[in-house]
């Protein structure tokens, strides 16, 4: 698994960007769906099963 840490600012939409590194190893692109989850330890963003699905797929 690789971990990766990296800063982004909230602009004044709210939003952030994801690196461009992070969608290109999970495969995410325009319109894909993510998983935002607040926990103990603060926020997770999570690519939904169905995408890990086809990633694993493609691995194999």
């Amino acid at each position: 698994m690789m971990f990766v840490g990296i800063t982004r600012r909230i602009d004044e939409l709210g939003r952030i960007t994801i690196p461009s590194e992070i969608r290109k190893t999970y495969q995410l692109g325009k319109n894909d769906e993510v998983e935002i989850l607040g926990t103990e330890d603060g926020i997770l963003l999570r690519v939904p099963n169905i995408q890990i699905t086809k990633l694993n797929e493609e691995k194999d």
